[in-house]
């Protein structure tokens, strides 16, 4: 190398910091260019994930009438790890509701 070229600088590889979703909105109100699009869609989505979420368990349970046989619906909305033993247990007594009733 002579002396007259410049020296290169040496590589820096890319790096990044993992943000969660309220620091990353903290950062998009902060740091976004006013009227930026793409800004304000990464905020509503941003906003959207940390808005709470209602947790919900629907259950319908139809006993069994005449000639027909019992059944029942579940439906489940945003529900954590913890809520799965409370539906293990709401599903082991609707199970044993219907075969009561069948035996009946």
């Amino acid at each position: 190398m002579s002396e007259h070229e410049p020296k290169k600088k040496p590589y820096t590889p890319p790096s990044f910091a993992r943000l969660d979703a309220k620091a990353a909105k903290t950062a998009l109100e902060t740091k976004a260019v006013p009227g930026d699009v793409n800004a304000k869609a990464m905020l509503k989505l941003v906003s959207a994930s940390t808005a709470e979420q209602p947790r919900q368990i629907n259950i319908a349970i139809q006993l069994p009438s005449g000639g027909h046989s019992g059944e029942m619906t579940l439906s489940a909305q945003a529900l954590q790890v913890s809520d799965l033993e409370v539906l293990r247990k709401i599903l082991g007594l609707a199970e044993e509701v219907l075969r009561l009733e069948k035996s009946a």
